[in-house]
């Protein structure tokens, strides 16, 4: 009986249920979104950008108000983005984000209609944007890559150790651990592969 409840001590602590360093876990987390979010939303800029400047030029500067608006909210959003806290307050930014570019979208599609835009010629536009930002977004990139290693090992760690200290504990207690301990240390084992996955 001791050993099985040894057993269930560890995948309880290996789980997502709150620890006492539950919250530094979901700040890590955060971290690794908003760090995301930021490499995705600098794309999605210079795509509205280029394609407001083409609007732009085949309306004689006519068709980009609601754009213009779109963009700015975009911004707005990005601003808020490294002050969220939480995974709930991210979620709900995303989804504002979604709800922008699906707007900037249709409203685009709008436009090329009025103005008998070629789409070749924006696609080509919106590339030429990317490819001049490419050593932006590929700094952002690695960026995004190299916080999401150090955060998930960093994780990773903490979960074993607290994992550990319970291990320990309940072993000066005299619970038998040692089946516990073996399934830990294939846990632990697995650092490697989760490291060189980056």
């Amino acid at each position: 009986m001791k050993k099985v409840f040894a057993i269930t001590m560890l995948m309880l602590m290996l789980s997502t249920i709150a620890t006492s360093t539950e919250f530094p876990i979901l700040d890590k987390q955060v971290e690794i979104r908003q760090s995301h979010l930021a490499w995705i939303i600098a794309e999605q800029e210079i795509r509205m950008y280029a394609a407001i400047e083409y609007i732009h030029n085949i309306s004689a500067g006519q068709g980009t108000a609601e754009l213009d608006s779109l963009l700015a909210e975009l911004h707005e959003q990005k601003g808020k983005i490294q002050t969220l806290t939480t995974h709930v307050a991210l979620n709900t930014a995303l989804r504002q984000l979604q709800q922008i570019t699906s707007d900037f979208r249709e409203e685009l599609r709008t436009q090329m209609n009025v103005y008998q835009g070629k789409t070749l010629f924006l696609l080509n536009q919106i590339q030429t944007g990317l490819e001049n930002n490419a050593t932006m977004l590929s700094s952002l990139e690695d960026t995004y890559w190299t916080m999401r290693q150090t955060n998930e090992l960093w994780i990773f760690d903490t979960r074993i150790e607290d994992a550990q200290t319970i291990l320990i504990t309940l072993t000066n207690r005299g619970y038998n651990t040692t089946e516990s301990q073996e399934k830990l240390d294939e846990i632990q084992d697995e650092r490697s592969k989760l490291e060189a996955a980056y």
